[in-house]
């Protein structure tokens, strides 16, 4: 793992990772260059992980979206909502 031999040298900072992991969790769960942009102005081009985690359950609330799963079953929808990498859930 590229990331990991980095660290081993001392060339990336352990504070780095959580910026890596804010970006990351920004791209890929955006599907717009718009919605980026919201992001980033939410979290004032902050990158952590907790921000753009934040920001990101904020704008899901503000939505309030849901996409059914699987149907309707016997009016109990079964409904989505944001996974993230650390095993929490919002939805």
């Amino acid at each position: 793992d590229l990331v990991q031999r980095l660290m081993e040298k001392g060339l990336i900072p352990l504070s780095a990772l959580d910026v890596i992991r804010g970006w990351m969790l920004l791209e890929m769960s955006t599907g717009t260059e718009e919605e980026r942009r919201l992001i980033r102005a939410a979290t004032r081009n902050k990158l952590g992980y907790q921000d753009i985690k934040a920001a990101l359950l904020s704008m899901f609330e503000e939505k309030h979206h849901r996409i059914p799963l699987d149907g309707d079953r016997k009016g109990k929808g079964k409904y989505g909502g944001l996974f993230f990498n650390d095993g929490s859930y919002f939805g």
